[in-house]
């Protein structure tokens, strides 16, 4: 495997092969799993994802592609999670509310017992 292009020599008809793609250019989406690799009757060859259902594109010219596209990283995050943390923000002002009611009633009493 060279510059994305993979020579496949001897191949018998009514064969499957597998080919796993270890890696993928840079900038590029890596297809887990094995590709299946089918010498038909015809002598066509179709080769197919066995994890997902991806299949090879053959172009007019005889070439054989395998749909590889940009890596597009998740969106984490989201509109979902715009109530949580306007929930985790409320608590945390209830929570130093409350501790600060908590402190002024010690300071309260200590001062009432100095008197």
């Amino acid at each position: 495997e060279e510059n994305g292009i993979v020579k496949l020599d001897g191949l018998l008809v009514g064969e499957e092969y597998r080919k796993k793609k270890k890696k993928a250019p840079s900038g590029r989406e890596n297809v887990n799993g094995q590709w299946k690799i089918t010498v038909n009757d015809d002598r066509t060859i179709s080769i197919k994802s066995i994890k997902e259902s991806i299949e090879a594109v053959i172009t007019e010219d005889g070439k054989i592609l395998i749909p590889n596209d940009p890596l597009i990283l998740p969106v984490t995050g989201g509109d979902g999670i715009r109530i949580f943390i306007v929930s985790g923000v409320i608590l945390m002002g209830i929570v130093m509310i409350e501790l600060r009611s908590k402190e002024r009633i010690k300071l309260k009493r200590k001062r009432r017992r100095r008197k």
